[in-house]
């Protein structure tokens, strides 16, 4: 499945699927790349996310930062080796 498919199916949580819904924010590009951090537990790569919000209005805009959007990494909630719990979001508590 792709990065898009993984966000809409809320393998990262609430917010990055909020925030990829073209109904709720017409205006605004996603775009996606990636990044590896290491777990703190077991020292193992995690590959990660890394979502980049750009406001379609700033794309030709002087300001770098406006050109090139709001980052965004986005981690897996576990550790695929270790099981240590890396994302705890309190929006998916009932």
């Amino acid at each position: 499945m792709s990065w898009r498919g993984d966000i809409a199916m809320g393998k990262y949580g609430k917010l990055p699927c909020a925030l990829i819904d073209n109904n709720m924010f017409p205006g605004v590009e996603v775009d996606c790349g990636s990044i590896v951090v290491a777990c703190p537990c077991c020292g193992s790569q995690i590959p990660c996310l890394d979502i980049r919000f750009i406001d379609a209005r700033d794309r030709l805009s002087d300001e770098v930062r406006k050109r090139t959007g709001v980052h965004m990494p986005v981690y897996p909630e576990k550790c695929p080796v270790c099981g240590l719990d890396i994302v705890h979001d309190v929006c998916d508590e009932g």
